[in-house]
């Protein structure tokens, strides 16, 4: 058996936000397959060429004179955002860390430990994943092969690199790992949307109190195949449906609390378990 990783990072490093994340996805190649097939069907049905979230970000044009999203209002980006992350989901499960700095000062672009430690949080919880939901495969003899986006800062390359090899050296099943760009490899742009919320998240995170928080719609989409979230793997057409349930109701909530946030597990009537009924 042979898995394949895509994976990307993501970080903010200023001020006091030094975040790094990095993600991905764990695949077959039969589920790698079927998501191109399904991401093309999205990016073509916009007209938008291939994916990056730093261009669907930029609202205020700080990094591009124009994107193709300019134009667009705030129901058509969420609706196709919402369909990238239901299109991601073929690809398999998700799989990423994050880290951040103990002194919020640390000037964490210099520190290369930070680095490294995102990245073997960042492999630990592809092992995870592979015991957890691919229980036919046999470290001895099946692999685990990894794309990352390229990133030509020596600094990254070093760290990831650096941990990969202290992995495999340790016995990991890991294979190859090769660095590719997003505009040629497809599945690295569903990579780099669920870094980006990943990182978002670790962001809240990190310069929050550290306390759990509720998942937004995007995470609620893209965590779906979450190995420690089992009761949601469900089929993707039934995972579909709910999703546009509950994207319904989100868009009849925010016209009644348009100044509040809208978190699924919370707000959402379908998806609060009922009280437990009290055995005699």
């Amino acid at each position: 058996m042979i898995l394949h990783v895509f994976a990307d990072e993501s970080y903010l490093l200023e001020g006091n936000r030094n975040v790094i994340a990095i993600a991905g996805w764990l695949s077959t190649p039969e589920g790698t397959n079927k998501f191109c097939t399904a991401w093309k069907s999205v990016l073509d049905f916009y007209g938008v060429k291939y994916f990056h979230f730093k261009d669907f970000a930029d609202k205020s044009h700080k990094y591009h004179k124009e994107t193709p999203y300019d134009g667009w209002d705030e129901l058509k980006r969420e609706t196709f955002l919402f369909d990238l992350a239901l299109a991601a989901c073929e690809l398999g499960i998700p799989v990423g860390a994050s880290s951040a700095p103990n002194k919020p000062k640390l000037d964490a672009a210099k520190d290369g430990s930070l680095k490294a430690y995102a990245y073997f949080l960042f492999y630990q919880s592809v092992l995870i994943a592979v015991n957890t939901r691919y229980s036919p495969f046999n470290g001895k003899g099946d692999k685990i092969e990894f794309v990352f986006d390229k990133n030509d800062d020596p600094d990254w390359r070093k760290a990831l690199n650096e941990t990969f090899n202290a992995y495999k050296s340790k016995g990991a099943p890991f294979g190859d790992c090769h660095p590719k760009t997003d505009d040629k490899c497809i599945p690295l742009q569903a990579a780099d949307l669920y870094v980006y919320a990943m990182r978002q998240n670790a962001e809240r995170f990190f310069t929050g109190n550290r306390q759990p928080m509720n998942a937004r719609m995007l995470d609620f989409i893209l965590e779906k195949n979450r190995p420690d979230l089992g009761n949601w793997t469900i089929k993707p057409r039934m995972w579909a449906n709910l999703v546009r349930l509950v994207s319904d109701h989100y868009r009849e909530w925010k016209l009644v609390n348009p100044k509040k946030k809208y978190f699924p597990l919370v707000d959402c009537p379908m998806l609060i378990p009922p009280p437990r009924q009290r055995s005699e």
